[in-house]
């Protein structure tokens, strides 16, 4: 007589065309490995109908945000990966980042080192878990830039006319803004 590797379990379906369950349905679970079903497409311990692994979601909400600016060189980048147990980990500064880290086991990563000051990086988490049938989340790429050093040039405006000008002060708010306050003759260019 044949034997079957037999599981029962409680399972959360990942809604999939043609999964038969709506969002939040919970299913019991039957699957039998190099069983009939399982030849058929459908059970086994593949995770769904046709065989293949149930996708894990990719990572999502990185921090620091995609494309963000000012970041300090000492980040811990965070992201959210339910469902994962572990990672690959990747950060470089060039796109596509190659720079494999390692695996990681936390949904954080803080390098050993400081970055370097008013670069940008890119980075990328793969998720992966240890259930059978169950795939990899290939994530995205994300990017940010760190700050430059303190007391660094961060921009140069130019601004005057032909005749005498003068700038008496200048002011930045937090924001980024700035203020300056002076006095021309005739007619003056700003921001050239």
């Amino acid at each position: 007589m044949p034997r079957h590797l037999v599981t029962l379990g409680l399972l959360t379906c990942i809604i999939s065309s043609g999964c038969g369950l709506s969002a939040g349905d919970t299913a019991l679970g039957l699957g039998v490995a190099g069983g009939a079903a399982a030849a058929s497409g459908g059970g086994g311990d593949k995770g769904h109908g046709d065989g293949g692994p149930l996708p894990l979601p990719k990572p999502s909400n990185p921090s620091p945000f995609d494309g963000e600016t000012g970041v300090s060189t000492t980040p811990t980048l965070t992201w959210y990966a339910p469902g994962a147990d572990h990672f690959s980990f990747f950060l470089t500064k060039f796109q596509p980042p190659d720079g494999y880290v390692g695996e990681l086991t936390t949904t954080s990563y803080t390098p050993a080192l400081p970055l370097d000051a008013d670069t940008s990086y890119y980075w990328r988490v793969d998720a992966h878990s240890d259930t059978v049938g169950v795939g990899s989340g290939i994530g995205d790429v994300w990017s940010f830039r760190t700050a430059p050093p303190p007391g660094s040039l961060v921009w140069a405006k130019s601004a005057g006319g032909e005749n005498d000008d003068r700038g008496n002060s200048i002011s930045a708010l937090s924001d980024g803004t700035a203020f300056v306050t002076g006095w021309f003759n005739t007619s003056a260019t700003f921001g050239a």
